[in-house]
C-alpha cells in the first residue's frame, strides 16, 4: 500500500521535459509542433512572460496564429487535448478557472479561452541544447518576440505581406530542423527575405535579430 501511494505521488509531480532544439520533443519523444505551441504559449502566460495575455489564451489568437484555423479551429484543440492528455499535463478552458477540470463542459471547449491547471507550470521545463531556456528563447520558438518586446506604438501589421510570408516561412524551416539548406533556402535565407522585404527599421531589426539568434 505504502508503495503504491509513493508511486501515485510521483505521478502527479513528475516533470514534463521540453527540448526545443529541432526537433522538437517532450520527455525525448517528438511531438506535434501546433500542440507544443499552444502548451508553451500558455506556460508562457502563466510564467508572466506574455504581457499582452490577460491569464489565458483566446481562441481569437489561435486563429491569428495558425491560419488552417481560422475558420474552424476545433480539429486543432481536440489533437492539441488529445497530445496534453498524453504528456499528462492538465489544460482548462473557459472562464469559470475555480471549477475542477471534470466538471468543465466539452462542448465549449474549442471556444476557449485556454489556461494551465494550478501547478502545472512548475513541473514543465524548457530547454536548448539540454539547457534551461530563457524566457526569451521560448518567446523566440513561439514567434512572439514582437509581441513582448515592441516597442510602444509599434504595430506588428506595419510589415507588408511579403515580410510576413517569409518570416512564417523561416520559421517553418526552423521547425523542420532546416536551418541553412543553400544560399537560397533554409531559415537564414527566409530571414534575409524577410528584413529585404521590411517597410521600417523595426521590422528590419527583428528580421536581423532573428538571423544572429
Amino acid at each position: 500500500m505504502r508503495s503504491l501511494k509513493c508511486d501515485s505521488l510521483h505521478e502527479a509531480v513528475a516533470m514534463i521535459e521540453i527540448e526545443l532544439r529541432a526537433p522538437a520533443r517532450i520527455n525525448r519523444q517528438p511531438v506535434p509542433q501546433q500542440s507544443l505551441w499552444l502548451l508553451l504559449r500558455l506556460w508562457c502566460i502563466d510564467a508572466g512572460h506574455d504581457p499582452q495575455a490577460a491569464g489565458w489564451l483566446r481562441e481569437s489568437q489561435l486563429r491569428e496564429r495558425f491560419g488552417a484555423a481560422r475558420s474552424n479551429p476545433r480539429m486543432l484543440i481536440s489533437r492539441a487535448f488529445a497530445d496534453f492528455a498524453r504528456w499528462g499535463v492538465q489544460v482548462g478552458w473557459g472562464v469559470q478557472r475555480d471549477r475542477p477540470l471534470a466538471m468543465l463542459a466539452l462542448a465549449g471547449r474549442s471556444r476557449g479561452p485556454f489556461w494551465l491547471a494550478a501547478g502545472e507550470a512548475a513541473r514543465i521545463r524548457v530547454l536548448v541544447d539540454g539547457k534551461p531556456a530563457s524566457a526569451s528563447d521560448v518567446l523566440t520558438w513561439l514567434d512572439c518576440t514582437h509581441a513582448a518586446s515592441a516597442p510602444a506604438g509599434a504595430s506588428a501589421v506595419a510589415a507588408p505581406a511579403a515580410f510576413w510570408h517569409h518570416w512564417a516561412a523561416a520559421k517553418r524551416e526552423m521547425l523542420r530542423g532546416r536551418l541553412i539548406v543553400s544560399g537560397e533556402s533554409g531559415a537564414l535565407a527566409e530571414y534575409r527575405l524577410a528584413q529585404a522585404q521590411a517597410s521600417d527599421a523595426y521590422h528590419r531589426a527583428l528580421a536581423l535579430l532573428q538571423q544572429a539568434m
